[in-house]
């Protein structure tokens, strides 16, 4: 349906060692798991928190569609899910619209500040730095106004309403939110424990209730005023002006320009399904359209679910999906990938002709490893649309600021960027950074099958391209695949000091022998993928949803 254009070219193997066996809640398959997924006929909404998935819940019932259900949720979880979500933060949305039966995908993930450069970081690129400029251009606001005006049915003030109320009236405190309060909050005189818990020495426990009037007041203006408001306005005045006091380099000008776009997505087959994810420079997309297309290759079902012989050809395909992700992901404005080559069978064949079915592949270099602050969520409606949305901070919290009061936290995307002249990824002014998020919507015969996000950082596309063989392969319920034992690798921890907490047993002890036998250097700990999906049945159209029990996913339907 869509085609890439792009250069040709050869690929450096840049890989890593370590597989990271994740426990979800379901050890083994030879009993009934603890939760199966939710059924509806009319919507399904699914997110990581209960409060943002009842928000979207209303919006249909309140007769919205998908799209205006997924604006709803976004905006409301940069309240409720402030330290892996935000409205200063970056996102990517993919709508499959019922009346055409097209996919389209928007890209909201914001750029670097047209003055950065790799000069403003004279010691190396830091996780975050207290000057804000590991902050990219927000353009959050402007890509769910994008999509309401394109698909949406409600008005602007309707969307925003609900977190505007919860933002002056308050929001119990949940169990998630409770656990990541952060230390920061004392830094920029208290401003942190001002906004957010109304300046009191001690954060809110679970069951209390938090607000942030600040943020509604902000949200309100943006309501009422139109996005314009922030992207060359006063409030957006108010917003870098504050952030320039702090030493960093974004202007009015970078929110006056700033752009989201709809691209093409990335589209391949598996096993005579239409898959459809993220392009450059989001990598997840790429790298789960080339780890489905190696293990095409393989009789994964008759292999058997996390088989000996199913975890290491997984794995050594996600090894050759790392290395080109390495090589080639990057802004394409900057540096175009050769997608037509990357994501081709034929290129998929040659890759699966260099695993080795009895060795691991292990002359890998370590990278440097950063902790992903991301949220996913995905809903589905009566008219047959569905929506995959994945927004970020970048890592929890972002920059660690607070944007005086606006009541907004700013992402830190230019850290998933690199301080080397010579990767495609360094970093650059006016540039997108590479994003390991992706959503993904899988379509059978024209008719949409499933649709999915995660959070995780580069846990996350190796999660999504699990996920896709245990509904196809397998014919899991989705709620029973994504709690079934995930196998991740660690792309940059060394694998002699590669120590984790000890957590039950994700694979069969047979298994794990057999692995290490082969080369694998296998620790276990307690982690996974908090992916977010919702089934449709081929036949009836009823709608399965199914959340990630560690992060409190949540579907609603009806």
């Amino acid at each position: 349906m869509f085609k890439s254009n792009g250069l040709k070219g050869k690929c450096i193997v840049l890989i890593a060692l370590v597989i990271c066996l994740s426990l979800i809640s379901t050890p083994v398959l030879s009993h009934v798991p603890d939760r199966l997924s939710i059924l509806g006929k009319e919507y399904m909404v699914v997110s990581n928190n209960s409060i943002a998935t009842q928000v979207g819940a209303k919006v249909m019932e309140e007769g919205g569609n998908a799209v205006d259900a997924a604006i709803a949720v976004g905006l409301n979880k940069g309240l409720v899910e402030p330290f892996i979500s935000g409205h200063g933060g970056s996102a990517f949305a993919m709508v499959y619209w019922a009346e055409t039966g097209e996919i389209h995908y928007l890209n909201f993930s914001g750029r670097s500040p047209a003055n950065l450069s790799l000069d403003d970081f004279p010691d190396g690129l830091p996780y975050r730095c207290p000057t804000g400029n590991t902050a990219l251009v927000p353009v959050m606001f402007k890509g769910y106004e994008e999509l309401r005006e394109r698909f949406g049915t409600m008005s602007r003030e309707a969307l925003y309403e609900p977190t505007i109320e919860m933002a002056f009236e308050g929001f119990p405190c949940h169990h998630r939110l409770a656990q990541r309060w952060p230390a920061w909050f004392e830094e920029h005189d208290g401003l942190g424990k001002e906004t957010w818990w109304g300046g009191s020495e001690e954060p809110p426990k679970v069951g209390e209730i938090v607000k942030n009037p600040n943020l509604g007041e902000t949200l309100q203006r943006i309501s009422e005023e139109g996005v314009e408001v922030f992207y060359g306005g006063e409030l957006g005045q108010e917003f870098v002006d504050y952030l320039q006091g702090l030493g960093s380099v974004m202007t009015i000008e970078d929110l006056e320009n700033a752009t989201v776009d709809w691209q093409d997505p990335i589209e391949t087959t598996y096993r005579g399904y239409d898959l459809f994810m993220g392009p450059p420079n989001c990598s997840g997309g790429l790298a789960v359209a080339q780890i489905l297309n190696i293990i095409e290759g393989y009789d994964i079902e008759e292999m058997g679910f996390n088989s000996t012989e199913y975890v290491h050809k997984v794995i050594e395909a996600t090894k050759l999906a790392i290395a080109d992700r390495a090589e080639w992901v990057s802004d394409p404005d900057f540096h175009p990938a050769p997608l037509d080559l990357l994501t081709s069978k034929s290129y998929a064949a040659e890759r699966r002709e260099q695993i080795d079915p009895e060795q691991a592949a292990i002359d890998v270099p370590p990278g440097k490893e950063r902790e992903g602050g991301t949220t996913s969520f995905t809903t589905a409606d009566r008219d047959g649309n569905m929506v995959a949305v994945v927004q970020s901070n970048g890592g929890g919290w972002g920059s660690n600021i607070i944007v005086g009061d606006t009541g907004m936290h700013i992402n830190n995307g230019v850290a998933w960027m690199e301080d080397d002249p010579d990767c495609v990824n360094v970093v650059e002014g006016n540039k997108r950074a590479r994003w390991n998020m992706t959503p993904v919507i899988g379509l059978k015969d024209g008719t949409p099958f499933f649709s999915a996000g995660g959070s995780g950082g580069t846990n996350i596309w190796q999660g999504l391209s699990q996920l896709v063989t245990k509904l196809i392969d397998f014919d899991m319920d989705v709620q029973i695949a994504k709690d079934a034992p995930q196998f991740t690798i660690n792309l940059y921890a060394d694998p002699i000091n590669d120590l984790y907490p000890i957590a039950a047993e994700a694979l069969e002890e047979n298994v794990i022998e057999e692995l290490e036998e082969k080369g694998h250097f296998i620790t276990i700990r307690g982690a996974g993928v908090a992916v977010n999906a919702i089934v449709s049945d081929l036949e009836t159209g009823v709608l399965y949803g199914a959340g990630f029990p560690l992060t409190h996913g949540h579907p609603a339907g009806r």
